[in-house]
């Protein structure tokens, strides 16, 4: 929290930067609860499926994803706070909802803003005219609320109209449209009814991605772009193995990977294997194994997933001893 030459009302915009693992997920238990309490999203991009944190105002009750490299909003005081730190946060807030801006719910603190007001004559005035701004905003957003009720109810074909609307977006798809000589729009529409007949798993299930739409239609751009390159990915079908071989070599180009292979004298590319199989073999949080699921559920591409984790695991700079790592050396 340092100190600048600025005034405070130059400053910009923050949030509550939250994390928790579980905000990997686009409908976590914590997502939920915000939107149970009010908060609307106010994200441009979705969820991606590998930042675990958000970000969260509680002044205009609203919240954001994560998006990888990129803080999409400065954070209050400059570091994450948990869950439950948050959530302790807005319960403070939360008590003094439709009270005055100094009342504390006591006498003393009553005459407290009498005394205020009585020495700023224009006090009164503008408590008045922010509280016509803040019932009119709370009126707008009731008002978006009702609006959004009245739209959730998206037919499953409206659903499929969606994503085959994404899947026109990919370069794969229009190449097989191409291939067999079928309009991009038809044939995107009878993949969907496919794979709605033939989903044997999570990473293809279109009632999945559609009871979420149902649930809030704010995701239902998200959820009809996640499930095509959902497909996508799932078309590629790339193995745990190549996928390690992936990340190994993105880690070559990393500072932190290179001074450990220097200090325990082992060549880069066989210290960065040996790396990612003592990871996959010794990590709790099996990072491997959750970034490789990735691929097939966030649809993002091979390359990125490889690189997001081998920069994840140099900015944590974790060290391993030359004793645990000769054991993974090939």
């Amino acid at each position: 929290m340092g100190k600048e030459n600025r005034y405070i009302y130059e400053v910009k915009a923050e949030a509550f930067l939250v994390y928790d693992k579980s905000l990997c997920e686009m409908d976590s238990p914590f997502v939920q609860w915000l939107r149970s309490e009010g908060f609307s999203y106010a994200g441009r991009d979705g969820n991606y499926g590998i930042c675990s944190w958000a970000y969260v105002n509680i002044t205009h009750k609203m919240y954001a994803y994560g998006k990888p490299f990129i803080p999409i909003v400065k954070e209050t005081g400059n570091h994450a706070i948990t869950i439950d730190e948050f959530k302790t946060i807005y319960a403070i807030y939360k008590k003094y909802e439709g009270k005055k801006i100094f009342s504390f719910g006591d006498e003393q603190d009553e005459e407290t803003e009498e005394t205020l007001e009585m020495k700023d004559p224009y006090k009164p005035n503008v408590l008045n005219m922010l509280k016509f701004i803040w019932e009119l905003k709370d009126k707008l957003n009731q008002e978006e609320r009702k609006l959004c009720e009245l739209k959730r109810d998206y037919t499953l074909e409206e659903f499929r109209d969606v994503v085959a609307k994404h899947m026109g977006k990919i370069e794969f798809f229009q190449q097989t449209a191409e291939k067999a000589g079928v309009p991009l729009d038809q044939y995107c529409r009878e993949y969907f009814d496919r794979k709605q007949v033939t989903a044997a798993n999570r990473n293809e299930s279109v009632r999945e991605y559609y009871r979420t739409v149902l649930k809030n239609r704010s995701l239902l751009e998200d959820c009809a772009e996640n499930l095509a390159r959902n497909w996508y990915a799932a078309e590629m079908n790339y193995t745990l193995e190549e996928f390690k071989a992936a990340l190994a070599k993105k880690m070559e180009k990393y500072g932190e990977f290179q001074y450990q292979a220097k200090e325990l004298g082992i060549p880069l590319d066989r210290f960065c294997r040996a790396y990612v199989d003592y990871k996959e073999a010794e990590d709790d949080d099996k990072d491997v194994q959750h970034s490789y699921e990735d691929l097939f559920s966030s649809g993002h591409s091979f390359a990125y997933l490889a690189d997001n984790l081998a920069y994840t695991w140099d900015m944590i700079g974790d060290r391993v001893s030359g004793e645990k790592i000769s054991q993974y050396l090939k």
